[in-house]
């Protein structure tokens, strides 16, 4: 709840009239009419994004894949949408985060109709979840002004900089009171004069959304988002936030009486994930109410936008205490409980383990979360407030710094380094989860690079790797790790051995996405910290992070011994396998000058690529890179098209540009031509083509060069006049200028309808 102890009394009575109250203990509402559908298949998997986005990929590539995942979900779904619409209701929302859809107007007679629709599997009520409701940075509590002291290699001070949080909430004070722009909390030093915030305005505000079921509205009536955003990244001098160097993503999921929904949070981590690459979203908060589920639709895409989008995902644990049947189980991000300012006691409506229907220990972190002040709307004084949303948006801001320290830093090692170095650590983990927030321990971490990550396999299901201590004392450790979404999860263990092989410390808990020890050293020695997957599957491999053990960095630079294949051709080159030695912590593979940052680390002496496709036709130099040198060379021969590979759309709209291309061989030329006969026409010993009715019916579009890869493209327009449902085919003749002589090879026919 938003009280404003600060604000003039006229103001506070606004915004009190402005409250809403949601008992803690009531049964979450649904929407009537309203469900989210899971699907049991689809065509598609998000393993091409997820490559993409781990592999740095830019925007406009990431924007992409993006826009063919929506655009096949709704294709995939294009039957499913028709029985809808045939039982009265209508899908509102075709997901790709998760396999599944929102539907509404289903009236309850036609529930089991739906459930008995081919491809259900799971019907869920679209369930209304709701919004929970300086100090904070000192040296007694996160120590964020230490932190945002600490410089980075390139010397900027270390407050999040570059680094992006989506906040997923009741939207952003983008219009301040008349002024048109931001609440001045967003500013660089809390002023709207100084407009060199990279964002809107001038502002950190890096932009906007909403999202469809709520009319993609985008500006905050209530207050909660603004206030959460304000913990993050406020850089009012009164009320600064963890993180005043970083960007805001605002994504509008709770309407302006703090309402929200199933629909509407999975919708929110669509948008998190689309913008992960365009504005560097690294972080993202939601401090809303939600399901312990693993299976609940919400939790599925909160689990997705972290194991695919990368996105270190923070949420509040809930005001209800020790019940948390409404509390976010957020398997793969990070639940928050909320503590008192100086006594560093948790308060009595901070949600507590263990997590309701599931079992694991709960919250995992805990960070102030009473008497909080942050911005709030149309006021410059902000507004003070209690609960776990007050605290969750704390552990977002330390996230965004220690990911401005390195930008390779992945959403595990972030959530390791968070965890490992906690203070005012408790024996019970129902309590205080792995201790309180360190902001300033966390990023001298990060800054040390005292964190890392590791592989366990079906074959290898356990890893060691010797560390040393110099410094006696208590020295934490953390491993943490993801599971893809849904009901499976994977239990990793952690022991630490001494020289003896002795076990010295262990946490062997069986329901959490982490494992953390508190080594207590008496002198100086050698240990090796041992990480066993207890459940191996042979479906894939378990990727961890790791910190307390020092750098994982490599110190020698890859050597290559073999490349296979040494020769592959375009348009659809195989798998590439490197062998050698020190190829597990590579940060690219280059083939002729181009890096390629997508690859898969198959162990420490192999690794698989693919080649981004058309690529440059000729003999190209392979190198492998870690943090220690590049490798040697080894030699890969690309290939041309041979015949030609022509591509066309199999249906255009008349009157709008139509692209067609092709992939053949470096630098020779192509013909195109079209016909409405698939009738052959050939020429004995000269060429042979699959349409034209013996060329009687053959028209000649363009003569085109290939570039270096041995790809063209050409765009044109049909025009309106050619009658609907028209069907051209296209075909074309590819010829080397350097040996113009018979036969001449044609390429594959295509065809394309107008519409």
């Amino acid at each position: 709840m938003i009280h404003l102890a600060l604000a003039p009394a006229l103001l506070a009575a606004a915004i009190a009239a402005q409250e809403v109250q949601v008992p803690d203990a009531q049964a979450p509402a649904v929407v009537p009419g309203s469900y989210v559908v899971i699907f049991s298949e689809r065509s598609f998997d998000l393993e091409g994004l997820r490559q993409a986005i781990y592999g740095r990929q830019p925007s406009h590539v990431i924007d992409a894949i993006v826009r063919d995942l929506a655009e096949a979900a709704v294709r995939d779904q294009a039957p499913f949408t028709r029985a809808v619409e045939a039982l009265g209701g209508q899908v509102v929302s075709h997901y790709w985060l998760i396999n599944g859809a929102c539907v509404t107007g289903i009236a309850d007679d036609r529930v089991p109709a739906l459930r008995a629709l081919p491809n259900v599997v799971e019907v869920h009520p679209n369930r209304v979840w709701w919004t929970w409701n300086n100090t904070a940075r000192n040296s007694t509590h996160h120590e964020a002004d230490q932190a945002n002291q600490r410089r980075t290699a390139s010397n900027a001070p270390v407050t999040g900089t570059g680094v992006s949080v989506a906040v997923l909430d009741t939207g952003i004070d983008r219009l301040y009171q008349s002024t048109g722009n931001p609440n001045p909390a967003f500013y660089i030093g809390g002023s709207q004069s100084n407009t060199q915030g990279g964002g809107i305005g001038g502002s950190r505000v890096k932009s906007l959304h909403g999202v469809p079921s709520l009319g993609n509205i985008t500006e905050d009536g209530h207050g909660h988002g603004t206030h959460v955003s304000g913990s993050i990244a406020s850089d009012a001098s009164a009320f600064r936030g963890m993180a005043p160097g970083a960007w805001l993503v605002s994504v509008k999921v709770a309407d302006n009486a703090g309402f929200g929904n199933t629909n509407t949070l999975v919708e929110g981590w669509q948008r998190a994930v689309a913008q992960r690459a365009a504005d560097n979203v690294l972080v993202a908060n939601n401090s809303m109410a939600g399901s312990p589920s693993l299976t609940e639709p919400a939790q599925m895409a909160l689990d997705s936008a972290a194991y695919n989008g990368d996105i270190l995902c923070v949420v509040a644990s809930g005001n209800s205490g020790s019940n948390t049947t409404n509390s976010q189980n957020a398997w793969n991000g990070i639940a928050v409980g909320a503590i008192i300012k100086n006594t560093l006691s948790v308060a009595n409506f901070s949600g507590r383990g263990p997590l309701a229907n599931f079992g694991r220990t709960y919250p995992d972190i805990t960070a102030v979360g009473v008497s909080v002040r942050s911005s709030y709307i149309d006021t410059p004084n902000g507004a003070i407030s209690d609960g776990t949303s007050m605290a969750s948006p704390m552990v977002a801001g330390a996230g965004a710094c220690v990911r401005q320290v390195d930008s390779r830093m992945t959403a595990r090692e972030a959530k390791a380094l968070l965890l490992a170095r906690t203070k005012h650590v408790q024996t019970s983990r129902n309590t205080y989860g792995l201790g309180v927030l360190d902001i300033d321990a966390a990023v001298e971490a990060a800054l040390a690079h005292d964190y890392g990550e590791g592989r366990v396999t079906n074959a290898a299901p356990v890893w060691r790797r010797t560390f040393t201590v110099t410094n006696p004392g208590t020295h934490p450790i953390c491993i943490t790790w993801m599971h893809p979404p849904g009901s499976t999860i994977d239990n990793l263990d952690l022991r630490i051995r001494d020289a003896n092989n002795n076990v010295v410390a262990s946490d062997l808990n069986t329901l959490n996405s982490y494992e953390k020890v508190n080594l207590v050293v008496l002198s100086p020695g050698t240990f090796t910290a041992e990480v066993t997957w207890v459940n191996p599957t042979t479906a894939r491999n378990v990727d961890f992070a790791i910190s307390g053990i020092g750098s994982l960095l490599p110190t020698q630079p890859p050597q290559l011994t073999n490349i296979n294949p040494g020769t592959v051709a375009n348009p659809t080159p195989p798998l590439i396998t490197l062998d050698g030695t020190n190829l597990e912590q590579l940060d690219k593979i280059t083939v002729g000058g181009v890096d390629i940052t997508t690859f898969n680390v198959v162990s420490p002496t192999q690794v698989t690529f693919n080649l981004p496709v058309p690529f440059v036709i000729g003999q190209h130099n392979v190198t492998a890179t870690n943090a220690a040198g590049t490798s040697n060379a080894l030699q890969l021969r690309v290939d041309g098209a041979h015949p030609m590979q022509l591509t066309s759309p199999p249906f255009s709209a008349r009157g709008f540009p139509t692209d067609i291309s092709g992939i053949g061989d470096r630098n020779w030329i192509t013909v195109l031509f079209t016909s409405t006969s698939s009738v052959p026409s050939n020429l004995p010993g000269i060429v042979s083509m699959n349409m034209g009715n013996n060329f009687a019916e053959l028209f000649q579009l363009v003569v085109l060069s290939h570039d270096n890869r041995g790809f063209w493209s050409v765009q044109f327009t049909i025009p309106t006049s050619i009658p609907s449902g028209t069907g051209l085919f296209f075909q074309a003749v590819t010829i080397d200028p350097a040996n113009p002589v018979p036969p001449i090879e044609a390429s594959n026919r295509t065809q394309t309808v107008f519409f």
